[in-house]
């Protein structure tokens, strides 16, 4: 296993990239709802994004399995410490924002903060995610509670995770066969191994291809591109096909997602090792800023875009090219506003925390 320390700006790299994506991916997606409303080219415009974007989750996953699946040998301390630990950072957060978001749903909505409002929000967060982005933060508290069994699987060499993926990618891939050939997939509430996935794959990443070859970047440029295409392709012709948007190929757990996220992340591995090799400071800076407010910019960012309405140019788009303004100038705007905030909520102490 290739040997790290200190903070690795190629991850940092990588988590500045995935939370922009993120952005992307929620500016865009919403117009894909409207089908049968909006113009084609326009539509295919917000498809295309959403479908090159679609790596942005998976990316995060791997980060985590990069850095925490290593052999058990190679950290001390108590796992339950440990664990306690990380969920901690995510939990508490968690609670504060979709406290927040709580807060906002029901103001929009002419709802009174009586009794009923504070039962309803507990209620309401251990059913799952107030707002549809927190979801993430469950998944990745579950993937933190399995670490301490996971690391102990590869204390000697990476068969089981190489064996793991295999599985993970053979079951998603009967699963995709199912759907395309329209049959009954036997294994739906029974298996379902779902982000651990990437987790394990961020892993591997880390044994076999952190100094990739030249071929091997051609190879993932290419299958990048290529599974892109045809999630893009198939999910319009899906969706034209039933008349409504058919989500199924941008499902994260998806053989063509998994290929992209995959691919994408040795090819922005390679690009965050050629700028930490550089002379760019102020570049490298602003990286490691971005990075260090990545956590904060994914709770906050789908407030901002609420407030802009998802479009800051406050009209729809005729054209492929006006879609493509519209998704650019909100995403930049938002980024922006969401940097400025963490940025800030991390300055002091007793606001750290709501960003960690």
């Amino acid at each position: 296993m290739t040997k790290h320390t200190g903070r690795l700006l190629a991850l940092d790299f990588i988590r500045a990239s995935a939370v922009l994506m993120v952005i992307v991916l929620h500016s865009a997606s919403g117009a894909l709802y409207q089908i049968q409303s909006i113009p084609p080219a326009v539509w295919a415009m917000h498809n295309g994004i959403d479908s090159a974007v679609r790596i942005c989750v998976p990316l995060f996953f791997m980060i985590s399995g990069y850095l925490l699946l290593e052999p058990a040998s190679a950290r001390e301390g108590n796992p339950l410490r440990e664990v306690c630990r990380r969920l901690s950072k995510i939990l508490v957060p968690l609670f504060f924002w979709s406290l927040l978001y709580q807060f906002y749903v029901t103001y929009n909505a002419g709802g009174m903060f009586d009794y009923l409002f504070i039962l309803k929000f507990f209620k309401s967060i251990f059913q799952g995610a107030v707002v549809y982005h927190l979801w993430f933060l469950y998944e990745m508290a579950i993937v933190y509670l399995l670490v301490p069994v996971l690391r102990p699987l590869v204390r000697e060499n990476d068969v089981p995770a190489v064996y793991f993926c295999s599985l993970w990618l053979f079951l998603s891939s009967l699963q995709f066969l199912a759907f395309v050939l329209e049959w009954n997939y036997p294994f739906s509430g029974h298996i379902n191994l779902g982000n651990l996935g990437f987790f394990v794959a961020g892993y591997l990443v880390r044994r076999r291809l952190y100094n990739p070859r030249a071929k091997t970047l051609i190879t993932a440029a290419l299958c990048y591109v290529a599974a892109a295409f045809l999630t893009a392709l198939w999910t319009s012709q899906a969706s034209y096909s039933a008349a409504r948007y058919v989500e199924f190929f941008h499902v994260y757990s998806t053989p063509n997602v998994a290929i992209m996220s995959i691919s994408a992340f040795v090819l922005l591995m390679r690009i965050g090792q050629e700028i930490e090799n550089s002379s760019f400071v102020i570049l490298k800076q602003l990286i490691k800023s971005v990075s260090a407010c990545s956590f904060g910019i994914y709770f906050v960012h789908v407030l901002v875009l609420e407030r802009m309405n998802y479009n800051i140019l406050g009209k729809a788009a005729a054209t492929s090219y006006g879609a493509a303004v519209n998704i650019g100038l909100t995403v930049l705007v938002c980024f922006l506003v969401c940097w400025a905030i963490v940025w800030c909520l991390r300055l002091f102490k007793f606001t750290k925390w709501m960003a960690p």
